[in-house]
């Protein structure tokens, strides 16, 4: 058990990580669970980040998952009455939740939902894992790595689905304008076919000077 002294708080990871795979393994949302639970979502936010809960919160949560209170503070014996002891989450993350998906969903429908969380408490939670030096900060900052080239890449799909967009509007006004002088032309096209049968395809007649209309002048 590693246990930390912050800002007068006792912390353990080992037991924050044990109550987040009894969540897990009930399949219910840090929200909901808190509420069900009868505390503060803050509070059940930072016993799972590691923070020591109190004696009345211990039994709370031990009560609510059902677990051996013994096993939940220490890791040590049988996590429920008549089970075989469970196996301590290990470095390789085996038994403890992935880092992103430390508020898993209780179901399909929740998944699609955005999770509320305040940026300065993942920031701080995202700092004490990787000051801790171990394998989880390895694993957080490759998952970090990973996700911020997978944001930057759907910024560049968004932005080429946006100039897509514009040159698809685009095309379609020209492609308007196209139709539109097409319709012009065969307007047009008729007109001078009307006009030939009405001249009967005679080239126009040229007019000189003594054929022209007399003015009344002696000039």
């Amino acid at each position: 058990m590693v246990v930390f002294m912050v800002m007068n708080k006792v912390r353990d990871d080992e037991l924050g990580r044990r109550l987040l795979l009894l969540r897990n393994k009930k399949g219910i949302s840090r929200a909901m669970a808190a509420k069900e639970i009868g505390m503060g979502l803050s509070s059940l936010q930072q016993y799972e980040g590691g923070f020591f809960p109190g004696p009345k919160n211990i039994n709370k949560l031990s009560q609510y998952y059902g677990c051996d209170k013994g096993w939940l503070l220490t890791g040590q014996g049988k996590p429920f009455p008549g089970e075989a002891a469970a196996p301590r989450p290990d470095a390789d993350g085996s038994e403890a939740a992935p880092p992103h998906r430390e508020d898993a969903p209780a179901n399909a429908e929740s998944r699609s939902a955005p999770i509320e969380f305040r940026i300065s408490d993942a920031l701080a939670m995202t700092a004490r894992v990787l000051e801790s030096r171990t394998s989880y900060a390895t694993a957080l900052y490759l998952n970090i790595v990973h996700f911020d080239r997978a944001v930057s890449s759907e910024s560049i799909v968004s932005k080429c689905e946006e100039d897509l967009r514009a040159q698809g509007e685009l095309l379609t006004k020209m492609q308007a304008r196209l139709d539109d002088l097409e319709n012009q032309n065969k307007t047009l096209t008729q007109e001078i076919r009307e006009l030939k049968g009405v001249s009967g395809d005679c080239p126009p007649i040229a007019l000189g000077l003594e054929s022209a209309a007399p003015t009344g002048t002696d000039e």
